[in-house]
């Protein structure tokens, strides 16, 4: 702003320990999606949460049936696959957590 006055911009605090759940904690943005074991087990939680049109807009996929579903069809669309071109549906969970 001036020579002597600084700006600092932050994002704010979390406090993780506040008697949420676990879920919460995670989908508030607390604990960083590259370091979650099983990232899917979070997905379902989104797909409440969010409107379905919404995450058709955003991801461009259509008509799942569950999450993992969910997760196979925004895999094959966004080219995370596998050897044997599987869907990497764990990276792709990262993905959606992160964006979330």
């Amino acid at each position: 702003m001036t020579k002597r006055i600084y700006l600092i911009d932050c994002p704010g605090v979390v406090y993780a320990n506040d008697g949420k759940d676990e879920v919460s904690i995670v989908l508030r943005g607390v604990v960083r999606a590259e370091k979650l074991e099983d990232p899917e087990f979070y997905i379902p939680c989104i797909l409440e949460r969010a409107k379905t049109k919404d995450m058709e807009k955003i991801y461009g996929v259509k008509d799942w049936t569950d999450h993992e579903d969910f997760l196979k069809m925004v895999a094959f669309k966004k080219g995370k696959l596998m050897k044997g071109g599987e869907p990497d549906t764990k990276h792709t969970a990262k993905i959606v957590l992160m964006d979330w």
